[in-house]
């Protein structure tokens, strides 16, 4: 699968929300502090957990980890363990097994803080290597306070495979996301479910739901902030077979037949599709030029061997 992707963070039914990325954490540069192959995963200086309490107005998060704009701090409020572990791993909650059933439905509220000087060294890196980073001090986390063992492995499962349409894509390739560079002076506008434009800044992707029909749509992104979106919407793993390798900016409207919403959640009951609007296997195709095959494709699987619930400070 396509690892350039992008992460979804939390947003409840009828919101939008930024995608950032938790992406590859395996392949991650490392720290200057760590980059002899012996030294620890960096960490959390200090950390807070504590279960959530009960009739918050919070629902529980899905695969989606909170962003924050302060690369020391990280604070997620109603979380559950398997969100955490999903977010830690760079995978869906799907692809997770094993372990009780609390860590599906016990929700925690953790609130953490990094060394002042690894503070300063990942401001120094770019974006997708600070959020890797953070997946590996969630790693840590997970392995220090709720004495989390997993087996890795991966087994061939049935697929989506992301392919293109006859005719070819119809995406508009754009250059790649500068975080430094002064912002276009035109800026991206998507239609918005409610069928206003809404801004969407270079570098993210957005997904939004409301009055029965779905919008995911992204500037200067890889066809993986696509798939990663397909695959949370779908609830099944979805591999990008496009061929295509430059960033983009496209809109895809369809109507939701079951399936998540931006935070990997199912969707709470809502009005019925639009019926002007096509399906997304229609949508894919007549607006984006792509379509989903069914096939047989390895997975990776997340086995927990051992977890604990985390002592309260």
């Amino acid at each position: 699968m396509n690892r350039n992707q992008k992460r979804a963070s939390f947003a409840p039914f009828r919101t939008a929300l930024l995608f950032s990325a938790l992406l590859g954490a395996a392949s991650a540069l490392p720290l200057k502090a760590a980059q002899s192959a012996n030294a620890p995963p960096p960490s959390f200086e200090v950390a807070s957990i504590k279960k959530h309490p009960p009739d918050s107005g919070l629902t529980k998060r899905g695969v989606g980890i909170p962003d924050s704009p302060d690369v020391g701090q990280f604070r997620a409020p109603a979380v559950t363990a398997k969100a955490l572990i999903a977010a830690a791993y760079d995978v869906k909650e799907f692809q997770i097994s094993g372990g009780p059933s609390w860590i599906d439905s016990e929700l925690w509220d953790i609130d953490a803080k990094v060394e002042d000087s690894l503070a300063g060294q990942l401001e120094k890196l770019p974006r997708r290597q600070q959020e890797a980073q953070r997946a590996l001090m969630l790693r840590s986390l997970l392995a220090d306070r709720f004495k989390l063992q997993v087996a890795r492995s991966s087994k061939q499962a049935s697929v989506l495979a992301l392919v293109l349409a006859k005719g070819g894509p119809k995406l508009r390739e754009v250059p790649a996301f500068d975080p430094k560079a002064p912002r276009p002076s035109t800026p991206y506008l998507a239609q918005t479910p409610r069928g206003t434009a809404r801004e969407v800044p270079p570098g993210a992707a957005l997904m939004m739901m409301n009055l029965g029909r779905a919008t995911m749509t992204a500037n200067a992104q890889p066809i993986g902030a696509l798939v990663d979106m397909l695959s949370t919407h779908l609830g099944k793993p979805v591999i990008d077979q496009t061929g295509l390798e430059g960033t983009y900016q496209f809109t895809l409207q369809f109507a939701p037949q079951g399936g998540a919403g931006p935070d990997g959640m199912p969707l709470p009951p809502g009005p019925p599709p639009d019926p002007s609007v096509p399906s997304l296997f229609t949508a894919l195709q007549e607006q984006l030029g792509l379509k989903l095959e069914s096939m047989k494709g390895p997975i990776e699987i997340i086995a927990i061997d051992h977890i604990e619930e985390p002592s309260q400070n």
